[in-house]
């Protein structure tokens, strides 16, 4: 009696367990993926915008560290034409204490 009793709490525990897991990663996986197509549709605009003001050659130039130039160019937003921080730091490579 005792072990049909364990093993049926045993078994409703791991239901539980894999619906919860079910849920969990499902939900994280809409956010996600959400946020990944923004990002993606925020760079496909600062490309456009590149290549707009530079023809194609945009594409092709290279930052000495050999990132893509439109990373370099990349602006805030699109309505005040202002562009990125340079990760908080200094000319001499430090981080400053601003931010």
């Amino acid at each position: 009696m005792t072990k049909r009793i364990f093993r049926s709490i045993l078994g409703v525990s791991l239901a539980v367990l894999l619906a919860s897991l079910v849920l969990i990663v499902g939900v994280l996986h809409g956010y996600f993926q959400d946020r990944v197509s923004g990002e993606l549709e925020s760079l496909a605009e600062y490309i456009a915008h590149g290549v707009e003001e530079n023809g194609t050659d945009y594409l092709t130039e290279d930052l000495p560290t050999g990132l893509p130039g439109w990373m370099r160019t990349a602006p805030c937003s699109s309505t005040t034409g202002r562009t990125r921080r340079r990760w908080g730091t200094t000319p001499s490579g430090r981080r400053s204490g601003r931010r």
